[in-house]
């Protein structure tokens, strides 16, 4: 006598397919696999429907806010003594901090294609500005040399790097995101020469707080980008 395995049905009653299990399909790779972002890779920001980006810009709202305080407490008495008042320096980052929420907001708006089109010109502006600190534009405070004097224009190409190492760290992941999971893949070029020479040029002009952030800036794109260790 001939016994046939018991039907299996799926929830809304209808006959499973065969080879399926209670009606259930495959399982997909975790999130993590070789391969598999941890996040959402290569898409738009969903300003009206994804809660994750009110809670990105309150969270980066705050963080400027808390800033100008700490800039108004450690610098109230500095700028008092050198005559520009107790608010001086802090009217100064308020000012900067009132031109970069706006271009934030810009960025933002900017489709992905946009930056996955100009990130690897960014990343390599970013490069050739944190190289000029070694010229005779660079100018060296509290022995960190890691500034730039350009006619009435003075800063720090690092914090330009950051931002310029993160676009490209995404536009490279997103590329190769299918051949993640081999090391050589992972490697190349983000780490080798990428990261290196990013946080080398940064190193050598002794600012390793600024080294150690881009560092763990790397480490948390290559995690949320899918990378197997």
């Amino acid at each position: 006598m001939t016994t046939h395995p018991p039907e299996t049905a799926t929830p809304d009653g209808s006959p499973a397919e065969p080879g399926s299990s209670n009606g259930a399909s495959d399982a997909s790779p975790a999130p993590g696999a070789s391969g598999f972002a941890r996040i959402r890779l290569g898409g738009d920001l969903r300003f009206s429907s994804d809660p994750t980006v009110v809670l990105l810009y309150t969270i980066t709202l705050l963080l400027v806010a808390f800033g100008l305080v700490m800039v108004l407490s450690s610098s109230s008495i500095t700028s008092f003594v050198d005559g520009e008042g107790f608010f001086g320096r802090f009217w100064r980052q308020t000012q900067f901090a009132l031109i970069g929420v706006p271009l934030m907001l810009v960025a933002a708006r900017l489709p992905a294609a946009f930056w996955r089109r100009w990130a690897w010109w960014l990343f390599a502006a970013g490069l050739g500005l944190q190289a000029l600190v070694f010229s005779p534009l660079g100018d060296e405070q509290f022995g960190n040399r890691n500034w730039i004097d350009i006619g009435p224009v003075r800063g720090q190409p690092s914090e330009l790097l950051k931002l310029a190492l993160i676009i490209w760290i995404g536009a490279v992941l997103l590329k190769k995101q299918p051949l993640l999971g081999k090391m050589k893949h992972e490697l190349i070029p983000v780490v080798i020469p990428g990261a290196t020479l990013a946080l080398g040029l940064v190193l050598l002009g002794k600012d390793l707080g600024t080294t150690l952030i881009m560092g763990v800036t790397v480490l948390g794109a290559m995690f949320f980008g899918g990378v197997s260790w």
